[in-house]
């Protein structure tokens, strides 16, 4: 998996030698539009790519990732995964992994995590679906915030605390 994502990382360069610079490899300027659905979090498809997962001869020395894994297309990919493809490309869903790349919030925000996930299913939304999500997601927040404030505390946050609690 882990070269899948530095496979992914350094675009169609392809080179073996020493993995160069792989720190900036996964900085990406992206403007945050939620359209998909995972695990019920909003989330925005970044990059996917799909890869087979060659047979690896430890024997010859030094292995790099070239060597581990190879881009192929959505079509190799389906055909790969589906029981009754082509003869062109044999079934062998285990010698394959699709990965999305995926952004959960805008770029600079505290909980904006760049993330990989490896062949799941993630759910594409309607604008009126994330709207509802959204006004949501903003209704549990408030319904937390006033659930553990006292009355007449302006809104902050008032301890139920006294010493002898500890």
């Amino acid at each position: 998996r882990l070269c899948c994502v530095v496979s992914m990382g350094r675009g169609q360069d392809s080179y073996c030698e020493e993995e160069k610079d792989m720190s900036s490899s996964h900085r990406i300027d992206y403007i945050f539009s939620p359209t998909h659905s995972i695990m019920n979090e909003l989330c925005m498809i970044l990059q996917v790519k799909y890869f087979l997962l060659l047979d690896v001869d430890y024997s010859k020395g030094k292995v790099c990732v070239d060597d581990i894994v190879r881009e192929i297309s959505e079509e190799e990919y389906k055909d790969r995964t589906r029981p009754w493809s082509s003869k062109e490309f044999p079934f062998s869903p285990s010698k394959v992994v699709k990965v999305d790349k995926l952004a959960f919030a805008p770029k600079g925000d505290h909980s904006a995590n760049i993330s990989f996930w490896f062949d799941e299913d993630i759910i594409p939304l309607e604008q009126s679906e994330i709207k509802r999500i959204r006004r949501a997601k903003q209704k549990n927040k408030t319904s937390i915030r006033n659930g553990h404030t006292r009355p007449h505390a302006n809104g902050f946050l008032v301890s139920c605390t006294s010493s002898a609690d500890f």
